[in-house]
């Protein structure tokens, strides 16, 4: 997988120019040795305080600070890399009752200004690159196993659930080179569910990652770079992805699933209905 490192690797240059172009616009960041930088009138050692000390309302403003600071709020990484890495229980539509709904609730939304302080830090905060993207990947709401007039809330809480891996996926982007490793993993998992969030973090860098794969001359290699291209489908042509499908030199039986591409013509070409 020599080729593939390649070009995670200069993916990941692309994120870091990124990430740098948006350092460059904060030019009222302070610098980073600044050993305890102030921020909505306190020191960030203050709000690391607050952060261990569990109260919410202050955490709030603590992470409202930190992303003040940005870069130079390094010294938080640690503590909002352990909010982020905690272990969680989904939302389990009728079976947990309205408290334990709420407690969950509050502890997404923890988590979230954790990963948004992650975010907003950056580059120096790329240790962080696992845990931000096991937790964007954790499923937070479980249906009823039996329909419920509870089956509304469900609906609403896919989309918060849907948010907080819009949240992950952001904030993984701006973590900049560092974090390649954490997302070639994601890639050489082989599992749809992590390459497409793989391609959701590096957004068009993913074609640089699947020309280069599908140009090497390993049969696995082409078929992960073709089925990377076939997970970006809404942008990509689907006569395209038929094409490179002959074109590639490995056997059909190593292949994408050939009936694949067909799927996704039918998707794409299928007028919407309201119910």
């Amino acid at each position: 997988m020599k080729q593939l490192i390649r070009a995670v690797g200069v993916v990941a240059l692309v994120i870091g120019l990124f990430a740098g172009a948006a350092a460059a616009q904060l030019d009222s960041k302070p610098a980073r040795n600044q050993e305890d930088p102030v921020a909505l009138g306190q020191p960030l050692s203050h709000w690391l305080k607050v952060i261990l000390s569990g109260n919410v309302e202050q955490t709030e403003m603590a992470f409202a600070a930190i992303e003040e600071l940005g870069p130079a709020a390094w010294k938080a990484v640690p503590e909002l890399t352990d909010i982020v890495a905690r272990p969680f229980t989904p939302i389990r539509i009728g079976k947990d009752d309205p408290g334990e709904v709420l407690a969950k609730l509050r502890d997404i939304h923890l988590r979230g200004g954790a990963v948004d302080s992650l975010s907003a830090i950056g580059e120096e905060a790329a240790s962080a690159a696992r845990p931000v993207i096991h937790w964007a990947l954790t499923i937070r709401v479980t249906p009823s196993e039996v329909r419920t007039p509870e089956d509304g809330s469900y609906i609403q809480l896919v989309g918060m659930d849907v948010l907080e891996r819009m949240r992950g996926a952001g904030a993984a982007a701006h973590f900049g080179p560092r974090a390649a490793p954490a997302v070639q993993e994601l890639v050489e998992s082989r599992d749809d569910e992590k390459i497409k969030f793989a391609i959701a973090i590096l957004n068009e860098g993913s074609l640089q990652v699947a020309t280069a794969l599908m140009t090497s001359g390993g049969c696995g290699d082409q078929m992960l770079g073709l089925k990377i291209l076939v997970d970006m489908w809404p942008v990509v042509a689907v006569d395209h992805l038929k094409a490179l499908k002959n074109i590639l030199t490995c056997s059909s039986d190593n292949s994408t699933d050939s009936t694949e591409t067909d799927s996704i013509r039918k998707r794409s070409t299928k007028p919407f209905r309201a119910n």
